[in-house]
């Protein structure tokens, strides 16, 4: 989302830090590992199971959003950024 597309949605910048799993990031790195936990040796096949097994046996709501709910904007022309992994953080405004 490092493009155009949040100013033509009404933001006035865009603030995106990158960073690696597990390493105390708060409350992401809770939920995630919660997520984790509870699919455990569980044989998921999709999004929606994963969120209806969730549902019942957390104290959580998630929503399940198919597909077909999305959009894809082709109307931008999107460049790849060379050295994204050596950036830590991204302010565009």
């Amino acid at each position: 989302m490092m493009s155009p597309i949040p100013f033509e949605l009404g933001f006035a910048s865009v603030n995106r830090s990158y960073t690696e799993a597990g390493h105390g990031k708060g409350a992401p790195d809770g939920v995630g590992a919660v997520v984790k936990r509870e699919a455990d040796g569980t044989d998921i096949t999709g999004a929606q199971q994963l969120c209806t097994l969730l549902n019942a046996n957390l104290n959580v709501q998630m929503f399940y959003i198919p597909d077909e709910k999305f959009s894809v904007s082709t109307s931008h022309n999107q460049q790849t950024v060379k050295g994204t992994k050596k950036i830590d953080h991204v302010y565009y405004c």
